[in-house]
């Protein structure tokens, strides 16, 4: 960018923009220079946009997110058991109340008699 501007200038240029600003400053060196002038932007400005993202906070976090993922099924799988283990118990009473209620229909028209 110096060079085009016509200054000296011994540092890089790139590495006094904060982070937040360069994709904006890449975009306008993209746009109205050569493509040379924004590959050298870009190589001089990536090693300070990768100092910017630390790593390991980001995995770190992505392997929180899973956890609480996982928690959430593991309650949900949970959840699921207990009314799978409540509907099995109901078959029984309900076999009951059917055969009781057969019982009761059977006894009941041997007994009435329409005379």
């Amino acid at each position: 960018m110096c060079s085009l501007q016509g200054l000296e200038h011994s540092r890089k240029p790139l590495t006094e923009i904060g982070p937040m600003l360069l994709p904006e400053v890449l975009e306008i060196i993209g746009k109205h220079h050569r493509l040379n002038d924004f590959y050298e932007a870009f190589r001089t400005s990536v090693a300070n946009m990768w100092a910017t993202i630390d790593r390991e906070v980001v995995v770190r976090q992505k392997i929180e997110q899973i956890s609480k993922e996982l928690d959430q099924l593991a309650a949900r799988r949970l959840e699921l058991e207990n009314q799978r283990a409540v509907l099995s118990l109901e078959i029984p009473v309900i076999r009951q109340q059917s055969d009781t209620v057969n019982k009761i229909e059977g006894n009941s028209s041997t007994r009435i008699r329409i005379t």
